[in-house]
């Protein structure tokens, strides 16, 4: 019986030794499906783009107004076009009035949530492919010696993201990346994955 024990035990630690001295490098090597978003500024997001839509509308109620103004409300052949000023503007007023902050953090939601399911393949010979069901990109991938980052080069367009690995095992990975575009705000996003 103290055999048995005493190999169960040994066999146990030689599984920890192996698991533990497994590299990112080779740990990363796989299919990795999306399980979840997170977006960690949400509400700076939210806001940025709340206020993006409020300006768009408000410059587009400012243009039905100047029109409205120019056209003589005398003259019977501007009812028409008068009329369908004033519909447009109405309608532009009252998408502003429904854009609220919520409306807006629900829409952001939205929009990640719709890339559960998509899958990051892995590959030992340094190139990955990304798919999604309307998208497939291939390129390459570099670990950064100290396992905390991996380097994603698009074979499309030579785009280069650096993902900041958060967790990293045999069948959990977690990535921050930091989406930065041409707008004033940087969107902080961890993805979090399973094999």
């Amino acid at each position: 019986m103290k055999n048995t024990f005493y190999t169960i035990v040994l066999l146990a630690f030689v599984a920890l030794i192996y698991s533990c001295s497994k590299s990112p490098e080779k740990m990363i090597i796989g299919t990795w499906t999306l399980d979840s978003v997170e977006v960690l500024n949400i509400d700076e997001v939210t806001n940025y783009y709340l206020k993006t839509v409020i300006n768009s509308l408000d410059e587009k109620i400012l243009t039905a107004d100047q029109k409205l103004k120019e056209l003589d409300p005398k003259d019977k052949k501007n009812a028409e076009d008068i009329a369908q000023l004033e519909t447009q503007k109405k309608e532009l007023e009252s998408q502003k009035a429904s854009n609220t902050f919520e409306v807006n953090k629900k829409k952001l939601l939205d929009t990640y949530a719709k890339m559960n399911g998509l899958t990051f393949i892995f590959n030992e010979d340094k190139t990955y492919l990304y798919k999604t069901p309307q998208y497939e990109e291939k390129g390459t991938w570099k670990m950064a010696e100290d396992g905390k980052s991996v380097l994603i080069i698009s074979g499309i367009d030579d785009f280069i993201m650096n993902l900041l690995i958060q967790e990293l095992s045999d069948n959990k990975m977690s990535i921050k990346y930091e989406y930065k575009s041409e707008a004033e705000v940087t969107e902080d996003v961890v993805y979090y994955f399973s094999k």
